[in-house]
């Protein structure tokens, strides 16, 4: 498109200097423009198209990643709270195997999570 401003340029200049001008040499190059003008409106589509086709892979991919990373964060945090309830109630157990008669023995109550 940019080739084209310089023989607008002396289109322009020669409509002013010659009577005899013929407009239809303006009219066939503002065709060349506006054909130049839908095929860099085409371009900057498709490249706009292929920008955000690469948001939308880029934010599957992240989605993923962070579905993994809380999974595995789930999967420790379900291990750990299982140690935590076997170190909580273990105490308990060995109470109960070792207590003395005027003592009461209670098991922890258990909670489904």
């Amino acid at each position: 498109m940019e080739a084209l401003f310089p023989e607008f340029t002396f289109l322009s200049d020669e409509a002013l200097r010659d009577r005899s001008f013929d407009p239809s040499t303006i009219e066939d190059l503002m065709k060349l423009f506006e054909i130049e003008a839908y095929k860099a409106w085409a371009n900057l589509e498709l490249e706009s198209q292929i920008e955000a086709q690469d948001v939308v892979n880029y934010m599957e991919e992240s989605e993923d990643y962070l579905d993994s990373v809380m999974e595995s964060a789930m999967a420790k945090f379900r291990s750990f709270d299982g140690l935590s309830r076997l170190s909580f109630s273990l105490p308990l157990s060995f109470s109960c195997i070792f207590r003395t008669p005027d003592r009461n023995c209670r098991t922890p109550e258990r909670t489904r999570g």
